[in-house]
């Protein structure tokens, strides 16, 4: 389980362009920034200490940001979640968090990190707690 979800973590991570600060950006990408690895839009999730100005939560920690992440998957594969269902593939789920009218690219989002996980774009999440 942890092996294969943690995979999708980091894909969903380095998707989003975390990187810490350097020369070219010096305060670093947004992910990093807000110790939010997956630029989740805050919705009062308990380990955020709030959100920046535009609507994207703010964590104390990277481990905070990225245990917020890990238990939104869980809940989604384990049919805990009022958004995803254990049966959604990997491309709705990229439908549904990162969606088009939001300026994202939900199919391309979701064949990278289906790609970096090996897996196929019509897998279902619960396949990420296997």
């Amino acid at each position: 389980m942890k092996i294969l979800l943690d995979k999708f973590i980091d894909a969903i991570k380095a998707r989003e362009g975390w990187f810490a600060p350097c020369k070219k950006y010096p305060k670093g990408s947004r992910s990093w920034r807000n110790r939010n690895c997956g630029n989740l839009r805050y919705v009062g999730q308990k380990l955020a200490t709030g959100k920046d100005k535009d609507g994207f939560a703010i964590f104390a920690t990277e481990e905070n940001g990225r245990i917020t992440l890990k238990t939104m998957i869980i809940n989604g594969a384990s049919g805990k979640s009022k958004i995803y269902r254990p049966s959604t593939t990997i491309r709705g789920f990229f439908r549904l968090y990162a969606p088009s009218n939001d300026g994202n690219d939900p199919d391309s989002y979701a064949t990278y990190v289906a790609k970096q996980c090996g897996l196929d774009l019509s897998t279902p999440i619960r396949r990420l707690l296997e």
